[in-house]
């Protein structure tokens, strides 16, 4: 399915079409059905192509609140909570992160919430970044190997300070560096 949506996309990209989307509600709802082949896609095509026919005249007298519960408990099996559990152990920063875009994303909505996640996602990289582990490091003896001085037993010139910097450097690095 997402195949075919990117193909879907490139196709329109490039003759001047609108983008196009799956619905992720009907994907879930055919998996949980047991479909497994693009049989089942067509299916819920002529399904939905009929219900839209014969029930929107009353479909139209039903609570939003009806639908919209009903999309959330299709939707409900692809919300996966182990993934905050599982940042917590890994990072604090990048557990704000995602708690912070989740909660952003339910209170003001997506575009809010995505743009609150990539800028913490941003300032968290920088923070980190910004004042990588150096060691000074000299050759292992009998080598081409150099390795940190303060772990090893290794050969430095007094002339030249060897440095390893642990993190690619960039503007957010480059003061601590001097």
């Amino acid at each position: 399915e997402l195949i075919g949506l990117g193909a879907s996309n490139v196709a329109a990209g490039l003759t001047g079409g609108y983008p196009v989307t799956g619905g992720f509600a009907r994907s879930v709802v055919n998996f949980d059905a047991g479909a497994r082949t693009p049989a089942a896609g067509a299916f819920t095509a002529v399904g939905l192509a009929a219900a839209t026919i014969v029930l929107t005249p009353f479909l139209a007298y039903l609570p939003q609140a009806t639908l919209a519960a009903t999309i959330i408990v299709a939707v409900l099996s692809l919300i996966d909570l182990s993934v905050l559990k599982r940042t917590w152990s890994y990072s604090k920063a990048d557990f704000a992160a995602v708690a912070s875009t989740i909660l952003v994303t339910l209170l003001m909505g997506v575009e809010i919430g995505v743009s609150v996640g990539v800028g913490l996602s941003i300032v968290i990289h920088l923070y980190k970044t910004s004042k990588p582990h150096m060691a000074i490091v000299g050759q292992v003896p009998g080598t081409e190997h150099f390795r940190n001085i303060r772990r090893h037993e290794v050969v430095t010139d007094p002339s030249i300070l060897s440095l390893r910097m642990d993190e690619s450097l960039y503007f957010a690095n480059a003061r601590y560096l001097e």
